[in-house]
């Protein structure tokens, strides 16, 4: 099962490291070479829709979304890199409005 939990400004150095361990190589193989400020930058753009994934109680990533009358808005993704190749990208996510 997924879980979304909100994150806070506490989450922000694990968010961080999430991203320079996700994004860089990436980010390279582009030819993009983003200072460590511009990487900060981009963890705390929308941060107010940051939440923390979950799987199996484990925290596997970062989902970025707003809650819509009817539905969410899914504006970014990040998983840990061991865990993508776990299929967790693959596992359906249902967002249920409560």
């Amino acid at each position: 099962m997924i879980k979304f939990i909100k994150a806070t400004v506490l989450d922000k150095p694990y968010l961080l490291t999430l991203r320079l361990n996700t994004m860089v190589e990436h980010l390279e193989k582009q030819g993009l070479f983003l200072s460590l400020e511009q990487h900060q930058a981009r963890v705390a753009e929308h941060f107010e829709h940051s939440h923390l994934v979950f799987a199996e109680a484990q925290c596997v990533g970062l989902a970025k979304f707003t809650r819509e009358q009817e539905s969410h808005k899914l504006t970014a993704v990040t998983n840990r890199a061991n865990r993508a190749r776990e299929g967790v990208r693959n596992k359906g996510v249902t967002c249920a409005k409560k």
